[in-house]
């Protein structure tokens, strides 16, 4: 049971970390530091919501089956 659950987890991890918005953050963070601060506010808010967007979207199939009754 333990050995099923932590290769679910891994190919769970796995299938959405290409999803995270790295680059975009660190361009949002560059142009902060370059003085271009509505670029980089704009682009850190995209950062940010796309990051929320996907932890949604990740954990809500989750709380849903649990409410029904499915895990």
């Amino acid at each position: 049971m333990g050995v099923g659950n932590s290769l679910q987890d891994k190919i769970i991890i796995g299938a959405i970390m290409p999803l995270v918005p790295g680059i975009a953050f660190t361009t949002a963070i560059r142009d902060i530091y370059n003085a271009d601060y509505l670029s980089g506010t704009i682009h850190l808010l995209d950062a940010l919501i796309t990051a929320v967007c996907i932890a949604v979207g990740a954990c809500l199939p989750f709380v849903v089956m649990n409410y029904f009754g499915g895990f």
